[in-house]
């Protein structure tokens, strides 16, 4: 209630505390595209959706157990993760079929026996379990909030009717069991493991006795007996230790088929062997450890499983071995060279049974059924069980299905005269281009180092690459006269060492003869095609300008102003922007939007800066969009869901100079899924003629963890305008769009994947249309037409038509429907809104700007209450000021100017009010401290003299904002 009565003052006398803190925290430190030859033109997908999955590269590598070998004598399909989704590939038809209904990772995978049923569970928030059925790739079961925190791991019985899981929570552990064939979704069984009880990772049915089950931890295995749906368990007296020392710990566990033994792998690629002992009177006891037999040179075991008459073992060392039901060693396959294995799947047609009944097999040979593998090294290998008498090792290595990633994603680019081009760069240094057409990988190579940041010179015939700590490679994009892009190779045609912290961001300037770089050490540095030496007798080659340090935090984007933006086609814009001045951007979360004068960067000169515009008070820039045309703007998002546009403008000082500002135009809101904007990216689309692109009214946009959506021009913040999905389960670490704009390109940095997507704006279009009225949508934002808030609001508005005329005037009324600019401030911060100046001149200049707002006959903007709702729908904070804000910010700066206590002298707070930040004069102290203290009429002196001599965080917080005190 008291910040109600102060209203704006008690909110500027708050705001010069976060700005001062701030402040503080700042001082410490050519050509056409020739595309005729496609099928069809442009986003022309019949699909209902913006954004649909056309092709998924790479897979989930280290979930024991999530690769499923769905092959029959009539198909060639596997099953395997990415993210949160399920993907089915057909080997024969190279197509995928996506199983969508995760929204975290899925952690765990279990299917029945038969193939005809698969179970996904995921970790996190709002977690699933859901079943599929594999003929229809539908859900026919969904268990929602099954666990807090999501499923560790699942197993389904033989008969397919049970379904076990383990629960990723650790205080307590849940072990529960559901009945498929129930009308409910609550489980069957469950029970909760005692907090001391030590955290178990996996579960097995036993497939003789679907009654019994198992879970393992890193020492402790549990028996569990639950005909009566009463979990009861069973505990070894002795632990993996009792039978040999450093055994390390269990990962994998399994029941032995027509027996009680079971088997268990550790990290010390040892195999324990449990069964039931004898006592002197020969009854059967309880389970217990015989004996462990170590693989090898003792490399972690990541699984072990049944099958036939086989146990199976796989693990860190690459190798799949094979044992007889005695741990009798009986074959293995140490030749795959493929990385650590994770997953090892088997055919459910035995291709060695059919020989066995033909009379073509010898029994006493090994025989299994052909099986597939997944490696971390980003691998699936198709291993024939005949090769295990193969002689020669290359021979041994199993038919390699796909390639994906051995480590993380960091970037993706996409080619800008190729459309069914774009390159991937990750964490190990590899390289790859890819073909979506062909839906392959046409090259690859390994950089040695990280692969940071990359990006592809405008007419595709370079593509530059951040390897490392600051090292830049040139590659040479060489094409053969091959159509299907096979023959595509790329060569390191140079190297340049000038920079030394890894790279961020790159951008190249319209013409292509100049590209700037951004880099973990807050440096802009800026490179040209041109002369060596800047000489105009040596020859032409790229050549480093320098650096400049021009922000004090992480840079968040470096970009060039585009020659044009719009519905003009690209081959015209091409040939106007070849000889155009190339104007580069900076943004960090400094809040600093910088411009560069790129023309007067010389070696000899070095990096000249243009102006410095401030793009924020209290949000952090997030994201960057220059946008070129006749009236060239930038788009900026930041931590508060919003995106603001900034327009330059040249002002002549006194000695007749001229100097260049921006000047924020409009503040709109942001999507508000799972983050703010990290990417923005322009999407083209190819005219109907098929010859040429032009860049769209559609802007692509990715929020740093999950989300990616389109947005149509122009930004307004109405939320019908946008569009979303959920791309990965974790960071996205790089967006692209194809040069015809038909495809998406996102890449996971965590799940090791990169997703294509294809792109429909017509649904969009259609998403707009049936939306109706562009106005509802902002009294949707806030409640409703006849809401809280905007009933509210009228009362304000017509408070301030009267106000506007003389509250106290006799003459008639004129009912104009409209107020002028400083109302709306003064209404907005009865609302509760507490502006500070900077957005005070923001909105103000967004209202002379804006030509949805009418102007009087002296040019002054005059608001109507439609307007008025949009304005305040887009400026007002998405997130109220919380407590723990305010705590910041103060005691940030009672520890700037702390002098051996945790307090600060009020002179010193009331001085940096009134010098620093949204600064306050004297007449505005002395009425905000009268307002706050309740009592009237004091002098400046007085009314200092009233407060404490030293003031602490609570202090500001509680006694003279009137916070409530903290619980």
């Amino acid at each position: 209630k008291k910040f109600g009565v102060v209203g704006g003052r008690a909110w500027r006398f708050l705001c010069g505390v976060s700005s001062l803190a701030s402040n503080i925290l700042h001082m410490q430190s050519p050509g056409q595209n020739n595309i005729a030859d496609e099928k069809d033109y442009g986003n022309t997908d019949s699909t209902p959706e913006t954004l649909s999955p056309h092709w998924s590269v790479g897979f989930t590598p280290n979930i024991a157990g999530s690769l499923i070998n769905l092959s029959s004598p009539a198909k060639r399909k596997l099953f395997y993760t990415s993210g949160h989704t399920g993907v089915i590939a057909d080997l024969s038809t190279n197509e995928q079929t996506f199983l969508r209904g995760h929204t975290n990772e899925i952690t765990a995978v279990t299917s029945s026996k038969d193939r005809k049923f698969l179970v996904t569970g995921e970790s996190g928030p709002e977690n699933v379990i859901i079943v599929w059925d594999l003929e229809t790739c539908s859900p026919v079961q969904t268990i929602t909030d099954a666990f807090g925190d999501g499923v560790v791991d699942l197993h389904m019985c033989s008969s397919s009717r049970y379904i076990a899981a383990l629960s990723r929570d650790k205080s307590p552990q849940l072990l529960a069991i559901w009945d498929r064939e129930a009308k409910s979704n609550e489980p069957v069984a469950k029970i909760e493991f005692e907090l001391e009880y030590e955290f178990q990772h996996c579960v097995r049915f036993n497939d003789d006795n679907e009654w019994e089950l198992l879970t393992n931890g890193g020492k402790k295995i549990t028996f569990w007996s639950w005909e009566n749906s009463t979990l009861t368990p069973q505990n070894p007296t002795n632990g993996i230790d009792s039978v040999k020392k450093k055994s390390g710990t269990m990962t994998h566990s399994t029941f032995v088929s027509g027996s009680k033994k079971v088997v268990s792998a550790t990290t010390a690629g040892d195999i324990v062997l449990w069964d039931v002992s004898m006592d002197y009177e020969g009854k059967s006891e309880d389970r217990e450890p015989i004996k462990a037999v170590r693989i090898g040179q003792g490399a972690s075991l990541n699984l072990i499983q049944v099958c036939k008459n086989y146990i199976v073992t796989a693990g860190d060392d690459g190798a799949v071995h094979f044992f007889d039901f005695h741990l009798k060693a009986i074959a293995w396959f140490e030749d795959i060279k493929a990385g650590g294995v994770h997953s090892v799947s088997f055919c459910t047609f035995d291709e060695a049974g059919a020989e066995k009944n033909s009379g073509d097999s010898d029994p006493k040979k090994f025989q299994c059924p052909n099986f597939v593998v997944s490696t971390n090294g980003g691998k699936i290998v198709e291993i024939n069980y005949k090769m295990f008498k193969t002689i020669h090792p290359e021979k041994r290595r199993g038919l390699l299905l796909q390639d994906g990633f051995a480590s993380d994603v960091l970037c993706v680019a996409s080619h800008p005269r190729k459309p069914n081009v774009f390159a991937s760069g990750t964490a190990s240094g590899t390289l790859k281009l890819w073909n979506i057409e062909n839906r392959k990988c046409i090259h690859s190579l390994n950089l040695g180092g990280a692969i940071s940041a990359m990006e592809f010179r405008p007419d595709g015939r370079t593509l530059v690459v951040g390897v490392g700590s600051g090292k830049l490679q040139f590659l040479l994009f060489d094409e053969s006269t091959d159509k299907k892009l096979n023959g595509t190779e790329l060569k390191v045609e140079r190297e340049m060492k000038d920079l030394s912290h890894p790279i961020s961001c790159i951008s190249f300037s319209p013409c292509g003869n100049y590209f700037a770089t951004g880099d973990h050490g807050r440096y802009v540095a800026l490179y040209r095609w041109y002369h060596r030496d800047e000489r105009p007798n040596k020859p032409i080659e790229w050549i480093y300008i320098g650096r400049y340090r021009s922000h004090r935090k992480a840079i968040v984007s470096v970009s060039f102003l585009p020659g044009n933006w719009g519905r003009e086609s690209k081959a015209r814009r091409d040939a106007k922007t070849a000889n155009a001045t190339p104007v580069l951007f900076s943004v960090g979360e400094d809040k600093l939007l910088h411009e560069y004068d790129v023309v007067n960067s010389s070696i000899t000169k070095g990096v000249k800066l243009a102006c410095t515009t401030r793009s924020d008070e209290q949000s952090i820039p997030t994201a960057m969009l220059p946008i070129g045309g006749l009236k060239p703007t930038l788009a900026c998002a930041n931590d508060g869901y919003q995106v603001k546009l900034w327009k330059g403008t040249e002002k002549s000082d006194e000695d007749g100079n001229v100097n260049k500002e921006y000047q924020c135009i409009r503040t709109t809101l942001a999507p508000q899924y799972s983050g703010p904007l990290n990417k923005m990216i322009v999407v083209p689309e190819v005219v109907k003629s098929g010859m040429e692109i032009r860049d769209s009214v559609y802007v692509l946009y990715s929020t740093y963890a999950k989300v990616v959506g389109l947005i149509k021009q122009p930004v307004d913040g109405n939320p019908i305008k946008s569009s979303a999905l959920i791309a990965h389960c974790g960071e996205i670490s790089s967006t692209a769009c194809t040069c015809d704009g038909r495809y998406v390109i996102t890449a996971g940095k965590r799940d090791r994947g990169v997703n294509v997507w294809s792109v429909n704006l017509g649904a969009l279009d259609s998403s707009v249309i049936l939306g109706g009225d562009p106005k509802i949508s902002f009294y949707d934002l806030l409640g409703g037409v006849n809401g809280e808030v905007v009933t509210e609001m009228k009362r304000y508005f017509y408070l301030c038509q009267l106000k506007n005329q003389s509250l106290y005037t006799t003459d008639a009324r004129k009912i104009t429907h409209s107020i002028p600019e400083e109302q709306v401030i003064n209404l907005f911060r009865a609302m509760g809104f507490y502006m500070s100046e900077s957005e005070c001149r923001n909105l103000r200049q967004e209202m002379r700007e804006s030509e949805e707002i009418t102007k009087s006959k002296e040019g002054a903007p005059m608001v109507d209450f439609d307007n008025l709702v949009r304005l305040y729908a887009n400026h007002r904070p998405v997130r109220g000021l919380t407590r723990k804000e305010v705590d910041s910010a103060v005691q940030t700066f009672v520890r700037s100017k702390n002098d051996g206590g945790s307090s600060v002298k009020r002179e010193v707070l009331l001085d940096r009010l009134m010098t620093h930040g949204d600064s306050m004069t004297e007449e505005e102290l002395v009425h905000c401290l009268r307002t706050l203290q309740g009592e009237g009429g004091e002098c400046y002196t007085e009314l200092v003299e009233r407060l404490p001599e030293r003031l602490s965080a609570d202090d500001i917080a509680e006694e003279l904002l009137g916070l409530e005190p903290r619980c």
